[in-house]
């Protein structure tokens, strides 16, 4: 099947990026309509642009909805939702996933469950240590200037700012040649692009 192809596995890897990183910034917005857009490079020079936004939060249960496009304002390619249980442990619970032209299914978040899948907050003590050891960076994007904490962790660099949610991601850089950066950010209505979910 065609979809399972760089598209679906990119975000999919951006995706656990954010997962497996154990870092972020308290204070990131998981409020309804929290958005952020990115724009992706792949080693082949193939560009797209991938949305991530808070699509339903309930308590601490919390739908984000992933959608790539060939253009910012295109019409969705794959179109990801992936439920967490917890905004201090964003462990997947579900993970829905809907090719182009296809039904949306299920996939299973075992391979990202457990200790690997789970990114923890940094306290306040530890993300102010970080910045007093010298581990942050402005880094410049179309969506403005940001002071970020810097990780280099498992070949990929990626630079944080709880000033973006709902991933708290402005850039990345993975060692095969995938970069990541943020265009756009803010918060606006969301479209639930799988209304109609398929039993599991």
């Amino acid at each position: 099947m065609r979809w399972k192809s760089v598209r679906v596995v990119l975000p999919l890897s951006i995706l656990s990026v954010v997962l497996c990183t154990s870092v972020s910034l308290a204070g990131i917005d998981f409020d309804e309509g929290t958005t952020a857009l990115y724009r992706l490079h792949t080693r082949d020079g193939t560009e797209y642009y991938v949305e991530y936004a808070v699509l339903q939060k309930d308590g601490d249960n919390i739908w984000i909805q992933a959608v790539t496009r060939h253009l910012p304002e295109g019409a969705p390619d794959i179109i990801f939702q992936v439920l967490i249980d917890n905004p201090e442990e964003l462990t997947p619970v579900k993970m829905l996933v809907k090719p182009p032209g296809q039904d949306a299914v299920w996939i299973k978040t075992d391979g990202m469950g457990g200790a690997d899948a789970t990114l923890t907050p940094l306290s306040e003590e530890k993300a102010q240590a970080l910045w007093d050891a010298g581990g942050t960076q402005k880094v410049v994007t179309d969506a403005g200037t940001f002071d970020c904490v810097y990780i280099n962790r498992d070949e990929t660099q990626t630079w944080i700012s709880n000033a973006v949610g709902p991933l708290a991601i402005v850039k990345v850089v993975s060692t095969n040649g995938t970069t990541m950066e943020l265009v756009s950010y803010g918060r606006q209505s969301v479209e639930d692009l799988i209304p109609k979910k398929p039993a599991q």
